[in-house]
């Protein structure tokens, strides 16, 4: 069993995941936005993050460079969202594990879960 944060400021994604994750047997966490996730990220031992890009308070680039810089054990990241060529290349420079695109590909998710 996992702890899997996700992070999206739509809460049907973040519930979504949050079933298909409950039925693999891993506990979940969810936050609306990058401060939130922030947040659960101090308190929380983490092992997976699944985040949206377009967030308010603090976008999922940004939520990646926090995780990778202050919590190094983490090495599993996934973003999500509508994404241009230009920012998956940055996500993936920054350290993403993986990018899913909207909508889910649930198959492709089930392999981190």
């Amino acid at each position: 069993m996992a702890s899997i944060l996700v992070v999206d400021d739509e809460p049907a994604i973040c519930s979504f995941i949050e079933f298909e994750a409950n039925e693999l047997g891993h506990k979940v966490f969810n936050a609306y936005n990058g401060l939130d996730a922030k947040e659960i990220l101090q308190k929380e031992n983490i092992e997976l993050v699944i985040s949206d890009v377009l967030m308010p308070k603090l976008d999922g680039i940004e939520l990646l460079k926090y995780v990778k810089s202050e919590h190094p054990e983490i090495e599993t990241f996934l973003l999500i969202s509508g994404f241009t060529t230009l920012t998956k290349a940055k996500a993936m420079g920054l350290g993403a594990t993986d990018i899913l695109e909207k909508p889910i590909d649930f198959t492709r998710l089930h392999r981190y879960l």
